[in-house]
């Protein structure tokens, strides 16, 4: 019961805005630190990740005393785009490395950084593509590729979203069944996707399940296992051979886009939810709403889901529908064009 009022409080005091952040925090705790003021004068530039989680930042330390020293500046990476939005991040660095110029202002509104202290480098994680051999090439082939935003949640909290996502698959499949038979679908899924919760999926005789890897320990500290893409041009093969490109708000559509295909962003309600905290979530997660700038790429239906489908695979309204890539290229991969994220960042440095 206690423990109960106690998270009752800090929800309140959260909600309130009263807790003082994570940043403001660390900051107060190694204000008078100087456990590595010998290291630190021999550096000029301490480059870490924005994100103030242990997964990702473990020594806490050194990043404060690295902004309190004189002699260093302090460069905080949001190395994803969706990190951005995040609320426990470094909010004094004296810089930071983001995807594109397009988050100035978020990151100005939310972490009240200066525009002359944001640095548009590129996205890291999609420097690949400018190499890819598959790139400029088309496909004939007609299949529609989904790709997971959600993974079976380890710590068992309830927000098991992927839930959901079957059950948009399911009528992506009775759609597709009855407009072409001979559409496959081709479900990707997360990186920390258990197969087995997706394994009723194979009943349906359009849809295969792709799984890319062997799922190995991220992190030895904590329970998180995940798989990763050891083949890259696999990977873009599979999105050239496919007809469309959609998911919930993975970067995969953002990848798909940048290598100039049909992509569509699924904002859908199930009208039978199996978790009621899903349709919450969508609602407050900000960063979605960088996906749904264009009403006609946003399915938010059954009944647009089947216009959409018809309108590709029967009608062949493409056309129609191709703007929103451009768009998202624009948006998030404005510096990839010109030359490699770790070149951007090592030319911004020389800058400095």
């Amino acid at each position: 019961m206690l423990y109960r009022i106690l998270i009752n409080l800090k929800l309140f005091f959260a909600f309130m805005k009263l807790l003082p952040s994570k940043d403001f925090l660390y900051k107060m705790t190694y204000k008078n630190s100087n456990h590595y003021s010998e290291v630190l004068k021999k550096f000029d530039y301490i480059i870490c990740d924005a994100r103030l989680s242990d997964l990702y930042n473990k020594n806490k330390r050194i990043i404060y005393e690295a902004i309190n020293h004189d002699n260093v500046k302090l460069i905080a990476w949001f190395y994803s785009w969706d990190n951005v939005f995040f609320n426990s991040v470094i909010k004094r660095a004296d810089y930071v490395l983001t995807w594109s110029k397009y988050f100035h202002d978020v990151i100005c509104k939310i972490h009240n950084y200066k525009k002359n202290q944001i640095i548009p480098v590129g996205p890291l994680q999609l420097d690949y593509l400018r190499y890819s051999k598959f790139k400029n090439k088309s496909s004939n082939k007609k299949q529609i590729l989904f790709a997971c935003t959600y993974g079976k949640d380890g710590n068992k909290t309830g927000d098991n979203f992927y839930l959901e996502e079957k059950l948009f698959i399911n009528k992506l499949s009775e759609y597709m069944l009855k407009i072409d038979k001979k559409v496959k679908i081709i479900v990707r899924l997360y990186p920390s996707s258990d197969v087995k919760d997706f394994a009723d999926l194979k009943k349906l005789r359009n849809v295969y399940l792709y799984d890319y890897g062997k799922i190995v320990e991220r992190r030895s500290r904590n329970s998180e296992k995940i798989r990763f893409e050891r083949n890259f041009n696999k990977k873009i093969k599979q999105i050239r051979d496919s007809t469309l490109i959609m998911s919930y708000g993975s970067t995969f559509n953002i990848e798909a886009a940048y290598l100039n295909k049909l992509v569509f962003h699924i904002d859908f309600d199930s009208k039978n939810y199996i978790n009621t905290n899903f349709a919450n979530f969508r609602l407050k997660m900000e960063y979605l709403n960088f996906l749904k700038f264009n009403k006609k790429n946003i399915i938010n239906n059954e009944i647009y889901l089947k216009k959409v489908l018809t309108d590709i695979f029967i009608e062949k309204k493409v056309k129609d529908y191709k703007s929103y890539s451009i768009k998202l290229r624009n948006i998030f991969c404005n510096k990839l064009n010109k030359s490699l994220t770790i070149e951007n960042i090592s030319n911004s440095l020389l800058e400095l």
